[in-house]
Parts: structure tokens; C-alpha cells; sequence
């Protein structure tokens, strides 16, 4: 296991390198992370067991990455009031170019910080006792803060997310 911590202003993220990424790839994440102002209660986990290493962090054990056509680049898991993990899911993620790597790690940085500043939302239980209400309001308040991320995202001068479904894969020629 290979453990990075690159300095972002005066405080130190922590990378964890369990996936073997590059220094080049490294220096991006870390430029990613460095632009959002990334909080120094977060840290970052890249491995290539995602999904138990999620599960592990929530103490789940539903947890999985079908997500239609899509595929889970990264996660933010807030592990306690004053601290994140973004989790790094290294298969889908290798082969990003630099700049997508960078972008990837702002993108989770903001709800790094979101969840720094105590902003995310609650536990739904709290808020709602009919199921179909909790799935709205979950529904709502992901969609605000993926929104509030992005705007943010853009602000430091990434590009607007394009859709990406992972890297090129052979496609069979249709029937």
C-alpha cells in the first residue's frame, strides 16, 4: 500500500494509495482537491474493492453501484460531524485523463465540504414519517446538492460535467 499526503494550503489531505495510481495522476487529484479548498477533515481512500470499502465506512451491507447506465466514480462518506472520506473507485477511475481525475476529486471535495460545514441533509427518519415523503425529500435535497457542488465546481473554472459512463468499452455491432 502506497500512502501520499500532498500539503493544499497549510493543511495536509491524506491519500491513501491502495490502487497503485501514479504521481501524475496524484498531483491531479491533489490539484482537484487544492482548488475546491477541500476541507482538512477530509481524507481520500483510492482502492480498487469499492464497494466493500463503502459498506465498511457505512456499516452496510446493501450498499452496491448498479446505477442504471452509469457508473460510481467516487463517493463522500461523512464518518463523523468533523470528518469525510471520499472513497475512489479505482477501476472505472484509471483511466480518466488528468484533467477528469481533477475534476472528479473537486466535484467530491464540495460535499466534503458540505458535509464539513454540517450543511448536508439529515437523517430522513427525522424529518418525515411516510416513506413516500422521505423518498421525495432525499430525492430534493441530493439534487440540491449536487447542484450546489456543481455551481461551485464550475465557479473554479472546471468545466460543466459531461455525462460519462466510464471508460470506452468494445461495443457489438447491432443486430
Amino acid at each position: 500500500m502506497s500512502l501520499v499526503a500532498h500539503r493544499l494550503f497549510s493543511v495536509g489531505i491524506r491519500i491513501d494509495n491502495r490502487a497503485g495510481f501514479s504521481s501524475d495522476q496524484l498531483a491531479a487529484m491533489s490539484e482537484g482537491l487544492d482548488r475546491m479548498s477541500c476541507p482538512a477533515s477530509a481524507e481520500v481512500v483510492i482502492c480498487e474493492d469499492f464497494v466493500s470499502e463503502v459498506r465498511n465506512l457505512l456499516s452496510s451491507t446493501t450498499y452496491d453501484t448498479v446505477r442504471g447506465a452509469n457508473v460510481v466514480a467516487a463517493k463522500t462518506i461523512p464518518v463523523s460531524d468533523d470528518s469525510q472520506v471520499i472513497v475512489v473507485n479505482a477501476d472505472p477511475v484509471r483511466g480518466l485523463e488528468l484533467a477528469q481525475l481533477g475534476r472528479l476529486l473537486a466535484h467530491e471535495a464540495g460535499h466534503a465540504l458540505i458535509h464539513s460545514r454540517m450543511e448536508g441533509h439529515p437523517d430522513l427518519d427525522l424529518r418525515s414519517p411516510q416513506m413516500g415523503e422521505q423518498v421525495l425529500h432525499a430525492l430534493a435535497t441530493t439534487a440540491l446538492d449536487e447542484y450546489r457542488v456543481e455551481r461551485a465546481v464550475y465557479a473554479q473554472g472546471f468545466p460543466l460535467r459531461r455525462r460519462w459512463t466510464g471508460p470506452p468499452r468494445a461495443r457489438s455491432p447491432p443486430t
